[in-house]
């Protein structure tokens, strides 16, 4: 099958649900890619697969490479960041949202991505060796014991220097 027809063959698998096979035929096609645009535009078909089929790391992998051809491809960036949320990866997802207002500082859309990942972050879990940092030996003891059950801890700051509050969730 020629590129131009693996594209399009590529175009309606992918229309009708048949990602895996889409994704196969995005990458032959890639391979025989002649010029950046023509990769930007498999790359990006392929991220679009990844995301169908639920592997987000692979998706950003795609978006990262278009962004190597494109630095200011919009839409890379956009799906980038979703997709690094998605991963709970709220850091990254806010560098390339920045990175969008630059391109952009207009857009409503990319100003309210931004707030509400600024918001995630300021409510993202302490990692478990930082949360234990936190607390002298007295407080340690009124913590729930560790078992195999992963949980979630938020620490609420209080006026009070000496007051902690404590959230856990099993999840």
């Amino acid at each position: 099958m020629a590129g131009a027809e693996a594209v399009e063959r590529a175009h309606e698998l992918y229309r009708g649900g048949r990602h895996r096979e889409a994704l196969e035929l995005y990458s032959a096609a890639l391979a025989a890619a002649r010029g950046p645009a023509q990769r930007i535009a498999l790359h990006s078909n392929r991220a679009a697969c990844y995301l169908k089929l639920h592997d987000f790391h692979k998706a950003a992998e795609e978006c990262t490479s278009v962004l190597e051809l494109d630095t200011e491809h919009a839409g890379a960036l956009m799906l980038r960041a979703q997709t690094l949320v998605t991963l709970k990866d709220y850091q990254s997802a806010l560098f390339d949202v920045n990175r969008l207002i630059e391109i952009n500082p207009s857009s409503e859309v990319y100003r309210n991505l931004h707030a509400r990942l600024k918001t995630q972050l300021s409510l993202a879990p302490i990692p478990e060796s930082e949360e234990e940092s936190l607390y002298t030996e007295e407080d340690k003891e009124d913590l729930p014991p560790k078992d195999n059950t992963k949980n979630e801890t938020v620490v609420v700051k209080s006026d009070q220097p000496s007051a902690k509050s404590l959230i856990t969730r099993n999840l």
